[in-house]
C-alpha cells in the first residue's frame, strides 16, 4: 500500500505541474485540437512517469580507496496499532469510496443504455439517431445522437454541433477522465482536467459548426436562445452554462502560430517531471554484501576495517522512526563512509536510501561509530571505503 500511496502523490504532483503549465501559457489558446491532446497526454504521462524507476549513483566521484561492503545489519521493530491503521484502515477507506464511485459510474452508463433500449433506433452512416419524448435537449454519446421527438425551430446548428462530438469521438475522452476520477478521486487536478476537457470539446464542436459556413452571429444567437432540459453526466449536452465562454472564444482571433510556439515550452516541463519523478537519486547499481573490492594484484594482502560488536551497537542505538513505523515503511538503507588510516570516520552519506526518516536515522547512528580498527594493505594501514547495509524491518503482531 505504501508504494501505491507514493504513486498517488507523484501522480498528483505531476498532473498539477502539467495543469499549472496549461493555465499559465495555454489557457487562452485557440488551438483546441492541440489542447485536447495536451490534456490526454498530460494525464497519461502523469500516470506513467511514477512507474519508471531509473537508478543513478548518489555521488559521481571515483574513489581511489579500497572498498568493503559489510553484511546486512537487521534492525527489527514490532508493528503497533498505528501501523495497523495505515496498513488496513486506509486501504479499506480507499476501496469503499472507489467502489461507491465505480457503482455511480456504472449507473450513469446504465441510464444512457436504458434510453437506447427503450426507443426505436434510426441508423445513418456513422451514427444512430434516437428520438426521446421527455427532453428538449439534443445530446450525444459515442455514435448515438439523442433528439427531442419534437424538434424546435433553429436546431440545425445544434444537431451539427452534436455531430462534431460524435465524429471526433469526444466520448472516449470523457469516459477516460471519468474512470480516472473513480480510481484517483483524491487527486484534485483530475477534476480540473475534467472541466477543461469538456469545455475544450465544446470549443472544438463550435469550430466545426463555424467551418460549415454558418454565420458566427447566427450561431451565437442560437447559443443564447438554447433551452436546457434533462442532462446526463457522461453525455455531451448543448449546455447553456458554458455559453458565455464559448461565445467569447468564437469571437476570439485564432492565434495558431503563437500557440504552437507556446506548446514547445511543454518539452522542458516534461523533462523536469521525468528527472524529478523517474530517477532515484539515492540508488546505485546492485550491491552484493560481505565483499572486499580490490584493485590490487593477487599478491596483496588486504584486511577490512573492523568495528567491535557492530550489530549490537546498531541495535542498541538505532531508534525506528515512529512515523515510518506507523506507515509500515521498511527496507535497507546503504550507508557509505570512509575509514581513515587512523581509525576515524569520514564522509558518511546514504548510498541507497528508502525514506527520508530512515535514511537520516541510519546516518545518525553510523556517525556515532568513532573508533574503528582501520583497514590494511600489505600490513600498512590505509584509507578504505565501507558500505554498511542497515535493514529496517517491521515484525507483525503474529510473528514469533
Amino acid at each position: 500500500m505504501n508504494s501505491f500511496i507514493n504513486f498517488i502523490i507523484d501522480f498528483t504532483l505531476i498532473s498539477g505541474l502539467f495543469f499549472g503549465f496549461f493555465l499559465l501559457f495555454l489557457r487562452k489558446s485557440t488551438d483546441f485540437q492541440k489542447n485536447r491532446w495536451l490534456f490526454l497526454l498530460s494525464l497519461l504521462v502523469s500516470m506513467i512517469l511514477p512507474l519508471i524507476h531509473l537508478n543513478l549513483p548518489a555521488t559521481f566521484f571515483v574513489s581511489k580507496n579500497l572498498s568493503v561492503i559489510f553484511p546486512i545489519q537487521e534492525i527489527s521493530m514490532r508493528s503497533n496499532a498505528g501501523s495497523d491503521f495505515y496498513s488496513y484502515i486506509i486501504p479499506m477507506i480507499y476501496w469503499i469510496i472507489t467502489t461507491l464511485l465505480f457503482l455511480l459510474f456504472i449507473n450513469k452508463l446504465y441510464r444512457i443504455f436504458k434510453l437506447i433500449r427503450g426507443t426505436n433506433l434510426t441508423k445513418f452512416h456513422g451514427y444512430t439517431q434516437i428520438e426521446l419524448d421527455d427532453t428538449h435537449v439534443v445530446f450525444s454519446f459515442f455514435n448515438y445522437l439523442f433528439l427531442p421527438k419534437y424538434i424546435e425551430k433553429a436546431t440545425d446548428e445544434i444537431i451539427l454541433h452534436e455531430m462534431a462530438h460524435i465524429r471526433q469521438w469526444h466520448s472516449v475522452d470523457v469516459v477516460f477522465v471519468e474512470l480516472l476520477k473513480v480510481f484517483f478521486w483524491m487527486n484534485p487536478f483530475i477534476y480540473m482536467f475534467s472541466k477543461w476537457v469538456r469545455l475544450n470539446h465544446e470549443f472544438l464542436a463550435d469550430n466545426f459548426v463555424i467551418s460549415k459556413n454558418i454565420d458566427n452571429q447566427i450561431y451565437i444567437k442560437v447559443l443564447a436562445e438554447t433551452l436546457i432540459g434533462k442532462q446526463l453526466e457522461l453525455t455531451h449536452n448543448f449546455n447553456k452554462s458554458l455559453i458565455l465562454k464559448r461565445i467569447q472564444m468564437i469571437n476570439t482571433n485564432k492565434n495558431s502560430k503563437v500557440s504552437s510556439i507556446r506548446y514547445l515550452a511543454m518539452i522542458p516541463v516534461l523533462l523536469i517531471a521525468f528527472i524529478l519523478f523517474s530517477f532515484d537519486w539515492t540508488s546505485n547499481a546492485p550491491i552484493q554484501e560481505n565483499q572486499l573490492l580490490q584493485s590490487t594484484s593477487n599478491e596483496d594482502v588486504v584486511k577490512a576495517p573492523e568495528y567491535p560488536d557492530m550489530l549490537n551497537f546498531l541495535r542498541n542505538n538505532i531508534k525506528y522512526p515512529k512515523e515510518a513505523a506507523k506507515k509500515g515503511i521498511s527496507g535497507v538503507v546503504y550507508v557509505k563512509a570512509i575509514i581513515l588510516k587512523d581509525g576515524r570516520l569520514s564522509k558518511v552519506e546514504v548510498l541507497r536510501g528508502v525514506e527520508a526518516s530512515l535514511n537520516a536515522e541510519a546516518v545518525r547512528v553510523v556517525n556515532m561509530m568513532k573508533n574503528w580498527t582501520p583497514g590494511e594493505k600489505n600490513g600498512q594501514k590505509v584509507d578504505m571505503d565501507i558500505t554498511i547495509p542497515i535493514k529496517f524491518a517491521l515484525a507483525t503482531n503474529t510473528d514469533k
